[in-house]
């Protein structure tokens, strides 16, 4: 009588049982992080976008609201400071200068002269920033 002996398959025998190979995970790794890599930088920058929005929305509302109070105290000057606790990430500077009006030489000679006043607001943690210019006699 005859023993049978055991063989092991070969590779062809066998190519479809074995699952993935290395090179296909790889690739599957390398199309995920492509992927994962440009989904996050997008969301990043949705995130700049929407700080950016709400900031277009609100330092133009702060500028004004300012801009009221200082006008009331009938007087302008230079002056910085920031919003309090409700808005403390934003920030106020004042800057004021004698206006100048070449092509209108009638307006120079304004007694109290024109001043030209330039409110910038800006967010503290950003590059952020909102100038707005009046002119008037304070």
């Amino acid at each position: 009588m005859r023993k049978k002996v055991a063989t092991l398959p070969t590779s062809r025998t066998t190519r479809n049982d074995r699952g993935f190979t290395l090179l296909e995970v790889l690739i599957a790794v390398a199309i995920l992080s492509i992927s994962l890599g440009v989904l996050f930088g997008s969301q990043s920058r949705s995130l700049d976008y929407a700080m950016e929005a709400s900031f277009n929305f609100t330092a133009p509302m702060l500028a004004a609201k300012k801009f009221a109070e200082l006008e009331a105290m009938q007087s302008i000057e230079d002056n910085e400071g920031n919003f309090g606790e409700e808005y403390s990430d934003y920030g106020w500077k004042l800057e004021t200068e004698e206006a100048s009006f070449l092509y209108l030489a009638s307006l120079q000679d304004l007694q109290p002269p024109i001043v030209k006043a330039t409110l910038t607001v800006f967010r503290e943690d950003t590059s952020l920033s909102c100038s707005l210019i009046f002119y008037g006699q304070w």
